[in-house]
């Protein structure tokens, strides 16, 4: 059942209130919009400098930097949305500015679902891989028994003892 509810119905002071609590919200809507834009350019940045990364790891690291920029454009259009209700008080503006927030948080909620269900996945994968012996040979490490006292010791090949 779709109860239609419109903003004339409201009392002025609740239509105040809600104008107010916009306008100290918007704020900080644009404030994570560029702090998230800025992480994102840096990430994207940081790709080019290291150029020993593999290619799974640039593709990762580009996929994540182009969501979080799309999940900022979100963010600062509502920014906007909300300066325009606060000033306007166009109920047209407060559903832009409710449908903008929306957006956002229905992606990052996905996002955190897939994020959620791919760890599962790989956790579990991981119970079944048999482990690859992590010695300290590997480490350039050799282990000596002492043979007085029983017990080992460590001596790497490029200190001595």
């Amino acid at each position: 059942m779709k109860i239609d509810l419109t903003l004339s119905s409201l009392s002025i002071e609740t239509l105040d209130r809600i104008r107010a609590e916009i306008e100290k919200t918007r704020g900080w809507l644009a404030f994570l919009a560029i702090v998230s834009l800025a992480s994102a350019l840096f990430s994207i940045v940081r790709l080019f400098i290291r150029p020993q990364s593999s290619i799974l790891d640039v593709l990762v690291e580009l996929a994540l930097s182009v969501l979080s920029i799309v999940l900022a454009v979100f963010l600062f259009q509502a920014s906007l949305k909300g300066k325009r209700y606060a000033k306007s008080g166009k109920a047209e503006e407060l559903t832009a500015y409710h449908g903008k927030l929306k957006t956002y948080f229905t992606l990052t909620g996905l996002l955190i679902i897939g994020a959620l269900v791919l760890s599962l996945i790989t956790g579990f994968a991981g119970m079944f891989v048999p482990d690859r012996p992590r010695t300290l040979h590997s480490l350039n490490y050799h282990c000596l028994q002492d043979s007085q006292e029983g017990q080992a010791r460590l001596i790497s090949p490029s200190l001595g003892e």
